[in-house]
């Protein structure tokens, strides 16, 4: 029929009709089986940009407690709220970040920032901005996990205990975080001092 062009306008129509009711009926199945409603709390990870901040777009982390309260923990949510609100207003270094600045870059530099008694300017928002980090933004970080852990808890090891576990897989981050290898890491006297009998858990006879 294409060869001949014997293909009538009627029936040109009734095809695009029929691809159009198979798109909508297609939106409405994955409607079905996707919970976007549940994912619209995900809107309010948007604190962690630069660009939402320098904007002031969002003046309370209120909203954002309701919704994720796990991503607080124990954290007073008045005390982050009072560092969220004071956070547009600081003064930055502009030849440092500014709005464009990438997210990791943009809180790494808020991370090290001191107030006058030299302690952290914004202790709880840098923790809770780690706690949104840490979220797994696909599957395949997930799997990377379990392989690593495949790795490290091997038939000769399967009795290792879970901090043991998460001990290794914290420290093989934090080497591949910082380009190192563990026969080069720079240890700085604070870390050292950490190496005690307190690292350990003793239990009674």
């Amino acid at each position: 029929m294409l060869t001949e062009k014997k293909l009538t306008y009627v029936m040109i129509q009734d095809f695009k009709l029929r691809c159009q009711c198979f798109y909508v009926e297609a939106a409405k199945q994955v409607y079905q089986r996707f919970p976007f409603r549940l994912l619209q709390p995900l809107k309010h990870l948007k604190v962690i940009s630069p660009e939402t901040i320098f904007d002031n777009e969002v003046s309370s982390l209120g909203p954002m407690y309701a919704n994720l309260p796990i991503l607080f923990g124990d954290m007073d949510i008045n005390e982050v709220d009072r560092e969220w609100r004071k956070l547009p207003f600081s003064h930055f270094d502009s030849a440092k970040i500014d709005r464009n600045s990438n997210i990791i870059d943009f809180w790494s530099y808020i991370s090290k920032l001191k107030k006058g008694d030299d302690t952290p300017m914004f202790p709880l928002m840098v923790c809770l901005v780690k706690n949104i980090m840490a979220l797994p933004h696909s599957s395949a970080c997930v799997e990377r996990i379990f392989s690593m852990v495949n790795a490290i808890k091997t038939k000769e090891r399967n009795r290792l205990q879970t901090d043991n576990l998460c001990g290794l897989l914290k420290t093989k981050s934090m080497l591949k975080a910082s380009s190192s290898e563990c026969y080069n890491y720079n240890l700085n006297n604070e870390f050292l001092k950490k190496f005690n009998q307190n690292m350990y858990i003793f239990k009674s006879l």
